[in-house]
This record gives C-alpha cells, sequence and structure tokens, in this order.
C-alpha cells in the first residue's frame, strides 16, 4: 500500500457458503495501528464462534455454534432485549432460525409493546410452529384493536401452519369479504369474467376500492390468482395500486411463493421511481411548481434569527387514504436490495427454496430485454502529444442493470462486479462483453444448484433467455446423476431449443444415452436433424445416411428433411433422393405431405425473404426429384398453389401445370384466368406464353390424353 502502511481487508463466513468480504480501513495506516484494528476484528469474530481457517484449535461438533447461537436469542428474548441486540431483532431472528423453543417466550410478549413488537412476533409464530402458537396468532388476528399491519401478517401465520380444513375455513371467511358481484364470480370460478370485472371494479378513484387486492391474495384459489396475477403484471407502481402491492410482496416472501415474488421483483427493477425525495422535501410529480418540504423557516422576532422548523406537511401526504405520491426512489433501492436479502438468506442456509425462488426471478426475463452495450471512456491527457487519450474504459454488458439478475447468475464472477450505491453491474478489467466466458461457477450458492437440478432443468425447458440457458446448461453439466435419468421426451425438448448451447447440450445428452440408432430413436433423430446445433445436424444425417433404405420407406421422415429450415439438411435430402426408386404409394404420399406444407407457408413465417428463398428451394427439389408423378398432380392441388400469394410457390405451380399430361385445350378456364391474373408480373408473362405454346394433341406427347376433362377439385387430390 506504500512505504509503511498497510491495510486490514477481511473475508468471514460459514463454511460452503460465499463470504462476506470488506475491509476495516479506508485508507493505508502504520503497521502498529493496522495490528491493532486486527486483533480487534479477530477477536471479535472468536468470541462469536468463528474459527480462522486452518488453525490448529481443537475442531468443535457443527452443532456448536448453532445451539449457542439459539441460547443467546432464547436469553435474549427471556430478558427483554439489550442495549446491544434490540428485543424486536432477536424475535425477528428466532423465526427466522424456527426456533420452536422460543414459541412461548413470544406469546408472552405479545401487546407488550408497539404495534411492531406484536408483527414481529406474529411473523416469527408462524415459522417457530407449534398448536400454541396457532392459538396465539388467531387471537392476534381476530382482536380488533390490532393494528391492520398485525392483523395481516398474523393471517399469514395462521395460513402457513393451518391444515387445508382450516385453509378451507379461512378462505371462505375472505370471500364473504368480497364486493357481492366479485364475491359470486370467484365462488363460481369464473376466471375470465372475474379478471374483467376485477379491471372495471379497480377503475376508480376511490382508494378504499384497492384493499381487494390484498384479500384476493389470501383467498389465492385458482380464479383469485389469476385474475391477481394480471394486475401484479401491469398495474402502475403509483397510489392506490402500490400499497397495497407492497403487501402483497411481503406476503409472497413470507409464504415462499416464487411466482408472486418474482413478478413483483421484476416490476421493481422495471419501473422508475415516481420521485426522489432529498433533505428539503418532495416535488410534486407532474408540477414543476408545487412542493411538500419537510421543514421550513421561522423568524423569531426576540431573537431577531431564522430557525428551521419542521412540518409534518410531507408525512401527513404519505399517510393520506388519497395520497399523490408511493414508490420513491428511496423505497425502490430499499425493496431492490430485500429482494436479494431474502435469496441470499435462503441460500446461506441452504435451504432448496433458493433456488425454487432464484429459479422464477430468471424465468421473469427474455432475449428482448437486453440493452446495448455501454462504454465510457475515460480520458488523460498526454504531455507528449499535448492530447487527451483514453488510459482505460468501463463498460456495462447487455443485462448489466438488472440487479437481482446479475446477483443470482454472476456474484461469484471473475468478469462482472457491482458496487453498492450504483445502478449496474460492470465489467471487471480485462473482460470485454462478448468475450469468452470463464469455466468458473460464477452463480451464488451453485450447490444449492446442483442440489437441486430439476430447477435448471426448468430453465432450460421455459426461459427465452440466452444467458440464463449458459448459466443453467453449465450448471447442469455437473450434475451427472440427474442427468442419466432424464426421459427421452424431455431430450427432445432440450434438442429442440433455439439456442445452440442447449441443443449442443441435447444432442450430447442423446448420444452418451445412444439415442441414435433408426427406427427405434426416430424422434430423437428428427429433432436432431432439425436443430440449430450444425455438428448436431451433420451427426443425424450419418446416421440417417446409414439406414437410407429403410428411411426411403418413411414418407413423413423425408418430408421433414426436404422442408428444413436447414440448408445442409434439404441439401442431404435431395443426395439420398437422386437415383433412387420410391414406390409409387410412397411418393405419392411424401409429395401430398410437402404440398399441403407448402400450402400452409404465409409471407409472415420466418422472414418474407426466407420464406420465399426456402419456398423455392422446396418446389425445386419437388420438380428434380418427382417430375412423372408431378405431370399426374390433381388439377385441384395446381389451382391451390396458383393461388397461394408466395410467388414461388406459384410459380412452382405454374411449372406443374406446364409439364401436365392434360393438353392445355383441356385445362379448365379457372386455371388459365389464374395465371394471368398472378400479380407475380415474371410467372404470369412467361407461363402464360408457354401454355399456349404446349403441343395439343396427344400424338405429340408421351402419355395419352384422358376422354373426359377433369374438373378442378376444391380438395388436394393426387
Amino acid at each position: 500500500m506504500g512505504e509503511n502502511l498497510y491495510s486490514v481487508n477481511f473475508r468471514y463466513g460459514r463454511r460452503g457458503a460465499n463470504l462476506k468480504e470488506g475491509t476495516k480501513t479506508d485508507t493505508a495506516v502504520p503497521l502498529t495501528q493496522a495490528e491493532k484494528v486486527f486483533d480487534k476484528l479477530v477477536a471479535e469474530k472468536v468470541k462469536k464462534g468463528y474459527r480462522e481457517v486452518g488453525s490448529d484449535a481443537p475442531s468443535q461438533p457443527d452443532a456448536a455454534p448453532a445451539a449457542t447461537r439459539e441460547e443467546a436469542i432464547l436469553n435474549n428474548i427471556a430478558a427483554g432485549g439489550s442495549p446491544k441486540w434490540p428485543l424486536e431483532r432477536a424475535i425477528w431472528r428466532a423465526g427466522e432460525l424456527k426456533i420452536a423453543e422460543a414459541g412461548p417466550g413470544l406469546i408472552n410478549l405479545i401487546v407488550t409493546g408497539e404495534g411492531l413488537r406484536d408483527y414481529c412476533i406474529a411473523w416469527s409464530l408462524g415459522w417457530c410452529g407449534g398448536e400454541s402458537s396457532v392459538e396465539a396468532l388467531t387471537r392476534l388476528y381476530r382482536n380488533p384493536a390490532s393494528a391492520e399491519f398485525v392483523a395481516r401478517i398474523a393471517f399469514e401465520g395462521m395460513r402457513s401452519l393451518a391444515d387445508e380444513a382450516d385453509r378451507s375455513r379461512l378462505q371462505f371467511e375472505i370471500i364473504e369479504l368480497l364486493p357481492p358481484h366479485l364475491r359470486e364470480l370467484v365462488t363460481n370460478g369464473n376466471a375470465e369474467a372475474f379478471s374483467a370485472a376485477l379491471k372495471i371494479y379497480l377503475d376508480s378513484q376511490d382508494s378504499s376500492r384497492f384493499a381487494v387486492l390484498d384479500r384476493l391474495y389470501q383467498i389465492d384459489s385458482e380464479c383469485a390468482r389469476s385474475g391477481l396475477l394480471d394486475i401484479l403484471k401491469t398495474a402502475p407502481l403509483q397510489p392506490n395500486y402500490f400499497k397495497q402491492i407492497r403487501h402483497i410482496f411481503k406476503m409472497a416472501e413470507y409464504r415462499l411463493d416464487a411466482e408472486v415474488f418474482a413478478i413483483i421483483a421484476r416490476r421493481f427493477e422495471d419501473e422508475k421511481a415516481m420521485y426522489r425525495r432529498n433533505h428539503y422535501g418532495v416535488r410534486i410529480p407532474g408540477d414543476d411548481y408545487a412542493y411538500w418540504s419537510n421543514s421550513e423557516w421561522v423568524y423569531n422576532e426576540k431573537t431577531n434569527e431564522c430557525k428551521e422548523v419542521e412540518t409534518n406537511e410531507l408525512l401527513n401526504e404519505m399517510q393520506s387514504p388519497n395520497a399523490r405520491i408511493a414508490y420513491s426512489s428511496n423505497t425502490r433501492e430499499y425493496l431492490l436490495r430485500r429482494v436479494w436479502r431474502t435469496l441470499k438468506q435462503l441460500g446461506e442456509e441452504g435451504d432448496a427454496d433458493y433456488a425454487n425462488m432464484a429459479a422464477s426471478i430468471l424465468l421473469q426475463y427474455v432475449d428482448s430485454d437486453a440493452e446495448e452495450v455501454v462504454r465510457n471512456p475515460h480520458y488523460q491527457w498526454d504531455s507528449s502529444t499535448y492530447t487527451y487519450v483514453v488510459s482505460h474504459a468501463v463498460e456495462w454488458d447487455i443485462f448489466a442493470g438488472y440487479l437481482t439478475f446479475n446477483r443470482i447468475l454472476y456474484e461469484n464472477s471473475p468478469r462482472y462486479v457491482y458496487f453498492p450505491n450504483t445502478e449496474a453491474w460492470r465489467c471487471r478489467e480485462g473482460y470485454k462483453p462478448g468475450d469468452p466466458e470463464p469455466e468458473v461457477r460464477e452463480k451464488a450458492f451453485p450447490e444449492i444448484w446442483e442440489q437441486n437440478p430439476d430447477r435448471l432443468l426448468q430453465l432450460v425447458l421455459e426461459s427465452n433467455c440466452r444467458s440464463v440457458h449458459h448459466f443453467a446448461v453449465k450448471a447442469l453439466k455437473s450434475c451427472p446423476y440427474f442427468l442419466a435419468e432424464i426421459d427421452v421426451s424431455t431430450i427432445v425438448k432440450i434438442i429442440d431449443s433455439p439456442y445452440e448451447i442447449t441443443a449442443e447440450f441435447g444432442c450430447n445428452l442423446a448420444v452418451q444415452n445412444q439415442y441414435n440408432r433408426y427406427p427405434e430413436h426416430r424422434e430423437v433423430i428428427l429433432a436432431i436433424v432439425n436443430c440449430v446445433f450444425p455438428s448436431g445436424r451433420e451427426s443425424a444425417c450419418s446416421w440417417l445416411e446409414e439406414q437410407r433404405d429403410r428411411i426411403l420407406k418413411d414418407s413423413e421422415l423425408i418430408a421433414t428433411l426436404i422442408t428444413s429450415l436447414y440448408e445442409d439438411v434439404r441439401e442431404f435430402a435431395r443426395r439420398i433422393l437422386s437415383n433412387v426408386a420410391m414406390s409409387d404409394g410412397t411418393a405419392k404420399v411424401l409429395i401430398g405431405r410437402i404440398i399441403a406444407h407448402l400450402l400452409a407457408f404465409e409471407a409472415t413465417d420466418i422472414y418474407p425473404t426466407q420464406t420465399s428463398i426456402l419456398a423455392g428451394e422446396i418446389a425445386e427439389t419437388l420438380l428434380w426429384c418427382f417430375p412423372d408423378r408431378l405431370r399426374r398432380l390433381g388439377l385441384g392441388v395446381i389451382l391451390d398453389l396458383l393461388k397461394h400469394p408466395i410467388a414461388q410457390i406459384q410459380e412452382f405451380g405454374a411449372n406443374i401445370l406446364l409439364n401436365h399430361e392434360i393438353p392445355a385445350v383441356d385445362l379448365p378456364p379457372e386455371l388459365i384466368e389464374s395465371l394471368i391474373a398472378s400479380p407475380y408480373e415474371p410467372m404470369s408473362l412467361r407461363s402464360s406464353k408457354a401454355m399456349f405454346d404446349r403441343p395439343c394433341c396427344g400424338i405429340d406427347r408421351p402419355y395419352s390424353t384422358p376422354t373426359r376433362t377433369p374438373q378442378a377439385s376444391s380438395s388436394p387430390t393426387l
């Protein structure tokens, strides 16, 4: 740090968990002072039960520190708190650790302090459990003197400890409190009608109506939940809505309701604060001249001095039932910290619910949420050239602004870092967005993910975010026993992923399980031959090549190859079809499948240009491989091709007609009109001219002319 100057940095935590780190010296200090700081810090940690890594101290049972900790909490509760550790904090910690022995002491403390103490007691009793806890929570919930926020958490505690019968009774009680028309719809279970009625009911300036959202979450029936989720995903975090959404967030946190918790957590990331509070007060949103002050200056005539006096203007506004402000920048920052605090606590306890909650949050993000990479160069003066030159640059990657997302995926990453009181994760020095990702485990609490690989598999199957797929695939590779149990249908879904890393992972699973034999594993091979992983497609084609004679009898498989989105697969199909004899029955079914596929094309599929190119290649393959059979194609099918909006498919129909066995003079007028009326001018002119240049008598044609003129059919006929 400098000559004879030192700093004291520390890392501590549970074995196997992420270590907490920091510094005790903001600036470098002399050795004597640094040693004092160091010795004091070590003494504090040892006193709390920590041991130095690699120390010669005799090992103690792992349960000893935990027992000492629980005993300290129980003693603190019995003593009514201490100056260093407030009673409410000890009460809360007893619930976090689920100390059942704390129940009786907590019950004795009910109504011995302010509402906050009762809130903490109700919160903890729901985790500590026990029959006496249910009775105490019931009294708190039904006591008219209990504050609304105390009654709300008491209900959650009762619900968590209740059996199915008691939960049903609680649900019925809350349903009875709903407005009559909403109560009827919830009871009948009409989710669509209920959702519409709920939105109409909330389309009001009456703030008292919004309390219904709390009740709906307390009911939590399928119908009520469906309507509530619609609101949670779209309602603005502004007055009337925000208060209830915050209540529901805390209830979801208590229940470990991953779906609701994740939806609201994502809303906190996305929606900017309604206002920013400073020392002076708050400017009223939407009005540049209105201001609520925290204080005002009062002139004292006797002392001839001005004195700053606190006002209740802002506080009164915030507590008003018709408040015009909500969701400040401070509140948003607090809630974002709380989201990670909840996850982190679960992770540090090794709780499987960490993986469940974190997976639900990751599923909220999709590729379209990514933003542009931001690069902020820093300059310094170069005296040799008399110019400013770039000394270094700070960069932010595409998902940098999503704090919780990055916490979950990159808490231990060597390429990203988060600095407190900043708004985004930045790239570490030496890493640039787009560089190869490291092989190390970057995620928070990797052991929990590996102990719960079903959540990783859920991400692979359901996520629409590339970064999440990279994370989940890398983590799943550390779970060989779980991978060995994945069934065939799930492997097919993995192979069908639009992300190359996931498709490659699925292909490797198929090979490892020897799912590469036709026809036993036809479904898997079909998935691989049409996956986004090029090497996988190449392997699948080689497997099929080995069974050429057998696959030529499989019209569905051949049709899949010919209509593949990938040029290498279509080329493989043309190659195996060249110079082979296919039975008339198989060829007829195959042509029918492919033409039906073409007719289903829309100009908006994939990309318009690519759709046209694909249609043209498929048509070219049919004309090249089945010219004789196409000459006998039903006129109704040809008419459908000529009427198709894609020019290449119209041209395909015209080419079939030009070489058809039926003479031009015997063609139905509707076919000729369709050719002439084609909006695709080159095809219309060329095909019309060629049509009238065709020979009219059977002697000039290799096939005999039918004696009866066939009519165009409305249904495809081969």
